[in-house]
């Protein structure tokens, strides 16, 4: 092979390249705890009751329930199906 393994930047296996390694790992680990640690949603997740509602607002889900033969429960947001 022709020229330096160095300046085709192939070196494998070397010390400088594990420790090169070894920071990049180390970034993406700290990156990762980082955002962990911060809460990203900017909005919070609705309670119970308003999910609820939400669903029984969605009237795609009343006629997909409808067109496979189901009843809309509104009380528990659900589609229901006769036995």
């Amino acid at each position: 092979m022709n020229g330096s393994p160095a300046k085709l930047g192939t070196i494998q296996g070397t010390a400088g390249h594990s420790s090169a390694l070894k920071l990049k790992q180390d970034k993406k680990r700290t990156m990762v705890s980082k955002m962990k640690d911060k809460d990203t949603r900017k909005i919070p997740e609705p309670s119970i009751e308003e999910q609820k509602e939400n669903r029984n607002n969605n009237q795609s889900l009343k006629d997909q329930c409808a067109k496979n033969g189901g009843t809309w429960d509104s009380a528990e947001g659900i589609c229901k199906f006769k036995e």
